[in-house]
């Protein structure tokens, strides 16, 4: 395994470690700044936002991964 290669696998590492922080601070902010909201809508939007984040930031990831 060359040196390249390693530093890629952990650029794709720490993104999607970044990911799971988007997925954290996103699921943070909803429930304590947007609480209303929740009152409003079905809680099942948050996860849904997250989720979408989360796939977001691993496209991203798979992109500059193929793009080198």
């Amino acid at each position: 395994m060359d040196n390249k290669r390693l530093m890629d696998l952990a650029m794709i590492l720490l993104l999607i470690v970044a990911a799971v922080l988007v997925l954290t601070v996103s699921l943070l902010v909803f429930t304590f700044i947007f609480a209303w909201v929740a009152d409003l809508i079905d809680n099942g939007y948050a996860v849904i936002h997250s989720v979408a984040l989360v796939f977001a930031a691993l496209i991203i990831a798979v992109a500059i991964y193929l793009k080198k």
